[in-house]
């Protein structure tokens, strides 16, 4: 034990650098930690990331209602608590609302760890130590062909290793297992183009990227995919967006040369690099081919979300009153319903426009839309490629929610509202900096 405690110490103080000002270092370490637990167990990362809030909460931090932000989600909790006296499925939508108010509490509370480029940067390296898992358990369980509940610690780590052929790995389902590939993506781009690395550090973090877009292609989630080649371009030069659409263009030509099963000299590597679980989600794209039924196409859900929505536009239909209205309008025209998972209307806007009403809406995208305006034209800038990752990281979040609802996983739900909250630490820095140079104009004039 006494040979350890030399270890101990200087872990310790590794865990406790880059530290952000007025945080205590236990709940900085608590906050690493809870990144590298969060794919693996949302509970074990949940836990860290409250005692990070409460106990161990930072010091000499403002008023709880003094940002505007705290106001907006203030009043916005009070039209959602409002809007459930009137929810269709009565207690199930007063559950529903802790995927959301706790989210708003995180959100205000977690930014003091935020607000320093070395603070994003270190949770940054973060995120992407807890993805190697999933990563690995994607490439493992999509080779072995293995699937089987595995549980650890008494439950509290819990991976359901569903769907091998996708290789969901810690997730339930593929769209989720590409959801947190896609926006962990920008960090591991930044880490492979980050200047004056060691050959080590640089060849294993090209190699982690290389084998999370693996795992992208075989998850077969379109709209994860289709991030890549532009998270690519946004962080590359010039000359590597040039390499990135070679790339794009080739891969594309491999994906018709399938699609029309020519080339046959070259089949055996065109069926290594083209899983047939995407060429089934490229036909059903282009209409080649479609098993899904007409009423589970996103199509006809999003026409059904915006007529209801249209008919509840207040205070909307309360939290999981989709999946019940939907299920009995699809019973009555069709006769029918064979699939169960259609749950939501698989968008997040036109969800939570459902489910709360159009003014709440408007609030949430204030909340969110208010720094990501002012920190959009940073991602063409030369600014620090671990902050133009958090930025990029969560431009794709949105667009994956446009398509679908990952953040129903809490460990997604989680990642998201971190990603906003550095967006915000980074949108106070900029003005900042702005009022200051402005500041330091007059002084001079």
């Amino acid at each position: 034990m006494t040979a350890l405690q030399p270890r101990i110490k200087a872990a310790l103080h590794g865990l406790a650098s880059a530290c952000p000002p007025d945080c205590r270092p236990t709940g900085w370490i608590c906050v690493q930690l809870a990144m590298l637990m969060l794919p693996s167990s949302s509970l074990i990362a949940g836990v860290l990331l409250l005692i990070a809030i409460t106990s161990q909460r930072p010091q000499g931090q403002p008023a709880p209602l003094s940002r505007l932000e705290a106001r907006l989600l203030l009043l916005l909790s009070a039209l959602m608590l409002v809007g459930g006296f009137w929810a269709v499925r009565g207690w199930v939508a007063w559950v529903g609302l802790f995927n959301w108010l706790p989210f708003f509490w995180l959100f205000l509370a977690i930014q003091p760890y935020l607000g320093t480029p070395e603070s994003r940067s270190k949770l940054g390296r973060w995120i992407l130590a807890g993805t190697v898992p999933v990563i690995a358990v994607s490439l493992i369980q999509k080779a072995t062909g293995y699937s089987g509940l595995l549980e650890t610690c008494w439950g509290l780590i819990r991976w359901p290793l569903v769907q091998p052929e996708t290789g969901t790995a810690l997730f339930d389902n593929p769209n989720v297992t590409g959801s947190w590939l896609a926006i962990t993506l920008p960090f591991l781009v930044a880490a492979c183009l980050q200047h004056r690395q060691h050959l080590l550090a640089r060849t294993s973090a090209i190699t982690l990227t290389l084998a999370s877009i693996i795992a992208l292609v075989i998850s077969n989630s379109r709209n994860a995919l289709a991030t890549v080649p532009v998270v690519w371009a946004l962080s590359c030069s010039r000359r590597g967006r040039w390499m990135v659409l070679l790339v794009t263009l080739s891969y594309g030509g491999l994906i018709a040369l399938k699609l029309h099963e020519t080339a046959p000299t070259i089949k055996p590597l065109i069926d290594l690099l083209v899983p047939d679980n995407l060429i089934g989600k490229v036909m059903q794209s282009l209409h080649l081919e479609s098993r899904v039924p007409e009423y589970a196409k996103r199509l006809v859900i999003f026409t059904a979300s915006l007529t209801l929505s249209r008919s509840h536009p207040w205070l909307g239909i309360g939290e999981n009153g989709f999946s019940q209205i939907y299920k009995a309008d699809v019973i009555r025209v069709y006769g029918t319903y064979a699939i169960e998972t259609i749950q939501h209307s698989h968008n997040l806007w036109l969800e939570f426009a459902l489910s709360h009403g159009l003014p709440a809406l408007l609030l949430l995208m204030v909340v969110i839309g208010r720094p990501l305006k002012q920190t959009i034209s940073w991602l063409w800038s030369r600014t620090q490629g671990h902050d133009r990752a958090w930025l990029l990281a969560t431009w794709v979040m949105l667009w994956v929610h446009l398509w679908d609802i990952p953040s129903f996983d809490a460990r997604i739900n989680i990642l998201d509202w971190l990603l906003v909250a550095g967006i915000a630490c980074i949108a106070r820095s900029r003005r900042s900096e702005a009022t200051e140079q402005s500041e330091t104009t007059k002084s001079a004039a």
